[in-house]
């Protein structure tokens, strides 16, 4: 499936906020459960990112 330019910025912009906030959580409860989580959800974010074509 191919998107629009416009939807792939919205998502590319989207995903950037979300990568913030998850690495934040990660800083904030660096000894807690809720950081494995916060990492997974970063590796979930790191495969949406591949599969729009976002480059790092």
């Amino acid at each position: 499936m191919v998107l629009p330019q416009e939807q792939v910025q919205s998502l590319t912009r989207t995903l950037a906020r979300l990568r913030v906030a998850i690495k934040l959580v990660v800083q904030i409860d660096a000894a807690s459960l809720r950081r494995d989580r916060a990492v997974s959800a970063l590796a979930i974010v790191d495969v949406l990112e591949r599969e729009i074509g976002v480059s790092k």
